[in-house]
């Protein structure tokens, strides 16, 4: 989406672990930043918490088109990689790139701006104040009947989080009106061996199964058809 960024800090260009990956991959700080923002930015889409399921560093160079991009992450501490469950994890993901890093980023930006144009600092922290509470004035549409039967029906998990999050992009999505497909989706990925073993390590985080539409396209397993809402 148009409105998607990504937390970064200038400071990241000098920083040792950016100058390393440069020496190993025989480039410059530069182009070693672009390509982590590339990455970074293929994360945020793929995860909520900094943990991509079913993938290896492998599967990163070969999205990337960059050789060699995944071992030097990892060689600097940026990634982790844990073969056992094909999963790779991002340090700290969550505090950098979460949208309560992002909101704390825009409000330091507008405080610095404040403090620039030599405006009171008690006028911004007003303003914000208003703001904040004119949002909680606001009546929360409550979640659908449909979306609680999802939501119920998502194995519980230590990736099954974000109850809010989720049902905005539900709603987002209108998928009130699809919701038996979906429905019959999950139902189906439960019964698959799969979520089933190694302790559901491949049920993803049910923001990213929404974000993603993973249901679109999807072969219904033996045993369970997808039925559709009339």
């Amino acid at each position: 989406m148009a409105g998607d960024w990504l937390k970064f800090e200038l400071a990241t260009l000098d920083k040792p672990e950016v100058i390393r990956m440069g020496r190993q991959l025989g480039m410059s700080k530069e182009a070693v930043c672009g390509w982590l923002i590339r990455f970074w930015g293929w994360c945020s889409a793929n995860s909520v918490d900094g943990v991509v399921d079913g993938v290896t560093s492998i599967d990163v160079d070969v999205v990337l088109s960059l050789p060699g991009f995944a071992e030097s992450l990892k060689a600097v501490g940026w990634l982790i990689e844990d073969a056992s469950k094909r999963q790779l994890v991002v340090p700290h993901f969550d505090y950098h790139n979460s949208e309560s890093a992002k909101k704390r980023a825009l409000r330091a930006r507008r405080q610095k701006k404040w403090r620039d144009a030599h405006v009171d600092t008690s006028a911004s922290t007003g303003a914000s104040t208003r703001e904040e509470k004119r949002r909680e004035y606001k009546t929360p549409i409550p979640p659908s009947a449909d979306f609680e039967q999802f939501w119920g029906l998502w194995p519980s998990h230590e990736r099954k989080q974000s109850k809010g999050k989720c049902w905005e992009a539900w709603k987002k999505a209108g998928l009130d009106i699809c919701a038996g497909v979906v429905l019959s989706h999950v139902e189906s990925l439960k019964a698959s061996e799969g979520w089933r073993r190694d302790n559901g390590s491949f049920i993803p985080a049910p923001l990213v199964y929404l974000n993603q539409r993973r249901w679109e396209g999807a072969e219904p397993l033996p045993g369970r058809p997808l039925k559709v809402a009339l």
